[in-house]
């Protein structure tokens, strides 16, 4: 059980943090200041409810897609039996 909760590998990652990277001018910590930020937006966007209400609205226009392709299939392979069928 030590192990489990000591491990290193399940220790979390030292975030840097905005005073940290702001006193360091290099590319790397300008990159990773950005990174975090924008990490940091983007999962405060995935929470909002407006983000969910078009993820599902997404999905059900996806699904209507869908169902009409196959009533189109559908359509077209009663069309090819019904010219089989004169032939």
């Amino acid at each position: 059980m030590q192990q489990c909760l000591f491990h290193k590998t399940q220790k979390p990652k030292k975030k840097m943090t905005n005073v940290y990277t702001r006193h360091m001018m290099s590319d790397e910590c300008l990159e990773a200041l950005g990174q975090e930020v924008w990490v940091s937006n983007w999962k405060s966007i995935f929470k909002s409810t407006k983000w969910k209400e078009h993820k599902k609205s997404c999905a059900a226009a996806e699904k209507r897609e869908k169902e009409r392709e196959k009533e189109k299939e559908q359509k077209d392979m009663e069309k090819q039996e019904k010219a089989w069928k004169k032939a």
